[in-house]
């Protein structure tokens, strides 16, 4: 299907916008078969994938695909499959359905299941302050999205909207202003899809962006994604297929595209990825902007899941085969020689600071402690390093020797230190 762009004042203005290119590349790259993941998320720190894998969740090390842990589901109660899930802002909570009417909500501090809750449940998020799990049920008491008070451990209240006989997908945006739900319904002309906007804070309807005749066909919501900085929706349904990008400020549709499989918003929210098969290139990623596709990848498999900020990306594919993780880069532009940075290590008491020397390093870092054997022991991503050049880390060290290795601006440092007390 052609791509079809809406020529609308928010659009003309990111055109407008000067942007060097940009690219992705590969960091690692693992063959995972036969284990099949059905959906993933970041952690809230970076440093961590949760996978749903089968009846269950897995815990990742992001920076090596190496499995850690395996949640645990504590009461034995039955879960077909982990199935539609997502992370809380906090990274405190990881919500699912359970494919047969139950919600699921995990601890990812203890990595258990803390409740599984039966109400003809078919799709579930959870507000950022942590407060709601907001659920679609299709019981007759409770049909409409239900709003379940989490500490509180009660219904509160049930959203109840015109014309809905199913609802298969339900988002809530990152800055917490909107959630999102995709839902169906018949009439005497036959079915429709709705896409219907809310206000996360009052829980009032605000629009409904779509109302789409399908006539005898079921045509459900498959995915609905949100841009990080909540001004995009991204609507894709299946059975056809088909991808709509919506601009909230507007409510107006922006881009029509073709099947995608699976979808991100990149950090920056200007730039997207999808998976599709292709019946010669095999299994492809599309790395687009708003305004036009500029690379694509070929792949085994792919859900893609993103994390970071404007200017640095990581982007998590897997579902089956091989998963990967890539990097943006910039490219097209001149680019400066790189300056080797170095540090200091300066301890007092057990306690750390590295001191970084000119010229001093402005971005993201991963600091990580290891000791004599190898044994990571501590482990902080940083946003920014101080204008000041020394980073104070939080954790107090024991007597002896240990690794600092410092991974910022593509560049890998290590220095070995020893605590004396």
């Amino acid at each position: 299907m052609d791509r079809i762009i809406s020529i609308i004042a928010g659009v003309l203005l990111l055109c407008g916008t000067a942007r060097a290119e940009v690219d992705l590349e590969i960091v690692w790259q693992k063959y995972v078969y036969p284990t099949r993941i059905s959906h993933a998320k970041w952690s809230a720190d970076g440093r961590y994938i949760y996978c749903a894998i089968g009846n269950t969740i897995q815990k990742m090390d992001a920076s090596n695909g190496e499995w850690l842990a395996v949640f645990d589901n504590v009461d034995g109660q039955f879960i077909y499959e982990v199935n539609k899930m997502q992370i809380s802002k906090s990274g405190n909570y990881i919500v699912a359905d359970n494919g047969n009417g139950a919600a699921l909500v995990y601890d990812t501090r203890t990595e258990k299941k803390i409740k599984q809750i039966q109400q003809g449940v078919s799709c579930v998020t959870i507000t950022t302050d942590d407060k709601y799990i907001l659920f679609g049920s299709g019981r007759p008491e409770t049909k409409g999205i239900v709003l379940y008070n989490l500490s509180e451990d009660k219904i509160d209240k049930v959203l109840q909207f015109d014309k809905v006989d199913g609802i298969s997908q339900i988002s809530m945006s990152h800055d917490g202003r909107y959630f999102v739900t995709g839902s169906v319904y018949e009439d005497w002309k036959g079915w429709h899809s709705k896409l219907t906007l809310w206000d996360a804070q009052t829980f009032e309807q605000i629009d409904v962006l779509e109302d789409i005749g399908t006539g005898s066909s079921l045509v459900e919501y498959a995915i609905l994604k949100l841009s990080k900085d909540g001004k995009y929706l991204a609507a894709i349904t299946w059975n056809p297929y088909e991808t709509r990008i919506f601009d909230l400020d507007t409510k107006k549709l922006i881009l029509k595209d073709g099947a995608y499989f699976g979808f991100d918003f990149m950090p920056d929210s200007y730039y997207f990825v999808g998976f599709r098969g292709d019946p010669i290139e095999k299994n492809i990623v599309e790395l687009n902007s708003l305004d036009r596709k500029i690379k694509n990848y070929i792949v085994q498999d792919g859900n893609p899941e993103s994390f970071g900020n404007k200017d640095n990306w990581k982007v998590f594919f897997g579902k089956m085969d091989s998963i990967y993780l890539m990097v943006n880069k910039t490219v097209g532009v001149e680019e400066k020689p790189k300056q080797e940075a170095t540090f200091n290590i300066i301890t007092e008491n057990g306690k750390v600071i590295l001191k970084f020397e000119q010229p001093i390093i402005a971005g993201a870092a991963q600091v990580s402690i290891y000791d004599i054997v190898g044994k990571i022991v501590f482990s902080e991503a940083i946003e920014q390093i101080p204008a000041d050049g020394l980073l104070r880390l939080k954790a107090v060290f024991g007597t002896g020797v240990y690794i600092c290795k410092i991974s910022i601006n593509g560049q890998e440092l290590s220095q070995k230190f020893q605590i004396v007390r």
